[in-house]
């Protein structure tokens, strides 16, 4: 059974709309969860445990909040019955092949609402340390090179903050920007634990991943119809080749973006903006995309 890291974040941006969304999907209804991997590309089973892709955390159901563990900020119902996706259909599965956001905010935030470290995805135990590193991208890079030139840290593996909710404040880079991820594909077990030989990177631009990649989105973008400033991601961290989960149950980091006049899960900002300097490993940094908060929750579990 593979653990997963989830994260969740938020951006909130204190302007009059949120964030817009560019890409080659337009978003649609939230199917039943459980009754449609094969159309609904992240809707697919997940060997965490029973009914634990993304779908059920973002509704707080099935394997939620029993997962949850001390973080109260897990278990709950983020879409409500408004929930919807970003799909490329009626193409079967309907994973679009690219989007991106275009900066229409001021100012973001951003929070951690759960992580849960596990398993990466070569099957080895990380001790305590999330295994993927999160970022983002200017995405109006049109070459792998010049997206990996462009990326900004937010947090690294064993980075997630220890407190659920926590938030800091970011400074605009990119009009258009888009997240990624670099995950381990391969590790080796020293006499110190298990060491990540081989990595991959991931873009949401899915056209910029490696050679074999392209045709694989590893982010699944959700909106309330409610509320056009609420954005949530997830996170894949499987490659296309594998056969484990379907296509993925896309839980292994989780982003809340709300932006526009407010909203998110996280403690409102009240800080000013900072400086752009880059903070250390275990700290976000300050990025593109206005006020940027982060808490996070890591909670070992067993295979």
């Amino acid at each position: 059974m593979r653990s997963f890291c989830l994260a969740v974040l938020v951006l909130a941006a204190r302007a009059a709309s949120g964030d817009t969304v560019i890409g080659t999907g337009s978003f649609v209804p939230v199917p039943v969860l459980g009754s449609n991997t094969g159309q609904a590309f992240w809707n697919s089973p997940s060997l965490d445990g029973n009914y634990m892709n993304v779908g059920y955390f973002l509704t707080g159901t099935g394997g939620f909040p029993a997962a949850c563990g001390a973080n109260a900020l897990c278990g709950t119902n983020y879409l409500g019955n408004a929930g919807q996706y970003y799909s490329a259909g009626p193409k079967v599965p309907d994973d679009p092949s690219d989007f991106s956001f275009l900066r229409t905010s001021t100012a973001v935030q951003i929070t951690v609402l759960g992580a849960f470290a596990g398993k990466n995805t070569a099957g080895n135990v990380w001790s305590g340390n999330m295994p993927t590193t999160i970022g983002y991208y200017d995405a109006s890079a049109t070459t792998e090179a010049d997206a990996a030139a462009s990326e900004v840290t937010l947090w690294s593996p064993g980075g997630i903050p220890g407190a659920v909710g926590t938030t800091l404040p970011l400074i605009p880079i990119y009009s258009n920007y888009g997240f990624y991820e670099t995950v381990c594909t391969q590790t080796v077990l020293t006499s110190g634990g298990y060491q990540c030989v081989a990595t991959a990177t991931f873009f949401s631009n899915s056209n910029l991943n490696p050679v074999g990649q392209t045709a694989f989105q590893h982010f699944a973008l959700f909106s309330l119809s409610t509320n056009s400033d609420t954005y949530f991601i997830g996170f894949e961290d499987l490659p296309a080749n594998s056969t484990i989960e379907g296509l993925g149950d896309y839980n292994d980091v989780v982003l809340e973006l709300a932006s526009g006049s407010g909203g998110g899960s996280g403690s409102p900002i009240t800080t000013g903006l900072l400086g752009s300097t880059v903070p250390e490993p275990g700290t976000l940094l300050l990025v593109g995309i206005g006020l940027l908060g982060v808490g996070g929750f890591l909670a070992r579990r067993s295979p």
